[in-house]
This record gives structure tokens, sequence and C-alpha cells, in this order.
């Protein structure tokens, strides 16, 4: 899952360019990450101090609407945003078994080449 400030920065990134106050569609998770950010995470993203500390304030009673108003957007929520930041899944690690060695398999001869033991042959018994 993103951090705070990882979403904050995609949000900064994603909305360069665009018109002051424009609607930015927000899924429920990323408002949810936007509430753990930090006062040190604002004051990284070149937040003034005072300014920090009334986000951070409005954040800690779930409130998003002072920071995007001081991200010059307007937060709109929407079941069909996508998550601003997707982390790859980690590849799975399967342990691998040696395969076993096969052994080798005795190849028949053919049936020509066979050698068949022969009953010996009665002998006739003369009376």
């Amino acid at each position: 899952m993103a951090t705070g400030l990882q979403l904050l920065q995609a949000i900064s990134d994603k909305r360069r360019g665009w018109p002051p106050n424009a609607e930015f569609k927000i899924c429920a998770l990323d408002a949810v990450t936007l509430l753990t950010l930090s006062f040190e995470d604002l004051l990284a993203e070149k937040f003034r101090d005072t300014v920090a500390e009334e986000v951070v304030t409005a954040l800690k009673i779930g409130d998003i609407s002072p920071l995007a108003q001081r991200l010059g957007i307007k937060f709109v929520y929407s079941d069909d945003a996508a998550p601003l930041v997707v982390d790859a899944p980690e590849p799975v690690k399967v342990a691998r078994t040696k395969a076993k060695k096969k052994k080798p398999v005795a190849k028949k001869k053919p049936a020509a080449r066979r050698k068949t033991k022969v009953a010996p042959k009665k002998k006739k018994s003369r009376r």
C-alpha cells in the first residue's frame, strides 16, 4: 500500500498544468491514505509551517478538503477512480527441488533375437 507522501507526490505530479480548482477524482482508498500524512511529510513537499499545521489538524478529524484547497484542486469521490499509486506485487519465491534422476530402462530385444528356452524333448518310450 502506498504511503500518504507517495500519494501526495503522485497528486502533485498529475495535477501539473491543470486550471485552478479543477475537480480531481479520487477513490476512497486514496482518501484514507491521505489521512496518514504527517507534518514532516507536508514540510518535505514545501508546505509552510502554519499551512502544514492547519492541514494536519484537518486530516486528524478526517477532512481532506483543506489539503485539496492548498493543492489548488477539488477532490471528488468516485468509485470509478483507480488508485493513484499501485505497488507492484512482489514475486513469490518458490523453493526448487532437485529432479530425481531417471533410471535407464532396459531395452527389450526384438522377438526374433530373443533367446527362448526350449524344454527338452521327451523321449518316446518304446514298448
